[in-house]
């Protein structure tokens, strides 16, 4: 058997496949990032929950924050711990996930657009260059925790109209101050922050507008056009971000002529056709 896994920081998506290619189980458990969340091991804990009793040859294990060798070894040693019988482990970055469900053994520019956002370039086997995002603290443009930020900002700035606000109230249950102090408490800050990203689909059409084109405009300008003008290629989206506001995105892009390749909300199921041919 085959354990497929696209770990994001929101959430992991993980599906098990017979020697013959047939689908048997489908999870979805807590996000996964190495990088930016102290509690990452916990979530690989209850992932291997689903699947420790099972006797598993290969893991194909595809993650946010998979970026380092040795922190791609943690991981693979916490599912060994585990899932003992696996003869394959094989760890990488959510960025070729990306690359591997969207073209297979082909090639393309690839930009995941989710809890963060990052944007590379896929040779047909690997990434064979990148934009680093820099993160949530330098960058992320376009993102849910950029969405969730720039809504965020705003309410504590006493920035809506009436009706929004009672809205936005009703749905936050906190205070301006009492959302700061949680938002300082929270040990991982980005992924809270993204969490009130959804919040953008509760205000007037207007403010939603404006908030998703400063994103999306600010992740055009600075990650997809730059990678753009060196490859010719139209971008292929992943993530729920990018997925579910599409159209807004794609208008985005034609300010930079650019046209959009295909949106997907998530890379599982590309990986997985890929794997059971492989």
């Amino acid at each position: 058997m085959k354990l497929i896994i696209e770990a994001g920081s929101s959430n992991t998506q993980s599906v098990l496949i017979s020697d013959q290619g047939d689908i048997l189980n489908r999870n979805v458990s807590s996000g996964i990032n190495p990088t930016t969340d102290p509690e990452f091991e916990n979530a690989i804990r209850e992932l291997n929950k689903h699947y420790g009793h099972l006797r598993i040859e290969e893991i194909y294990f595809y993650g946010s924050g998979c970026i380092d060798p040795k922190i791609n070894r943690k991981v693979e040693h916490i599912l060994l711990a585990q899932v003992r019988e696996a003869g394959t482990i094989k760890v990488t970055d959510d960025l070729t996930g990306s690359g591997v469900s969207c073209f297979g053994r082909g090639q393309g520019l690839i930009v995941i657009v989710g809890t963060g956002s990052i944007i590379g370039y896929y040779d047909g086997t690997q990434l064979i260059d990148k934009l680093s995002s820099g993160g949530y603290l330098l960058g992320d443009e376009g993102s849910g925790f950029s969405i969730g930020q720039k809504v965020m900002t705003r309410y504590i700035r006493n920035q809506y109209s009436t009706k929004e606000l009672n809205v936005l109230q009703y749905e936050i249950k906190l205070s301006p101050n009492q959302f700061i102090d949680k938002l300082y408490e929270q040990n991982n800050k980005r992924k809270y922050l993204a969490s009130f990203a959804p919040l953008i689909n509760k205000i007037q059409s207007d403010t939603r507008n404006t908030i998703l084109n400063e994103a999306f405009g600010e992740m055009c300008k600075k990650m997809i056009s730059p990678m753009y003008k060196k490859y010719e290629v139209a971008p292929h989206f992943i993530g729920s971000i990018a997925f579910y506001f599409q159209d807004i995105l794609t208008k985005n892009l034609k300010k930079f002529n650019i046209l959009a390749g295909s949106f997907h909300q998530s890379a599982i199921d590309g990986l997985v056709e890929h794997h059971r041919h492989e």
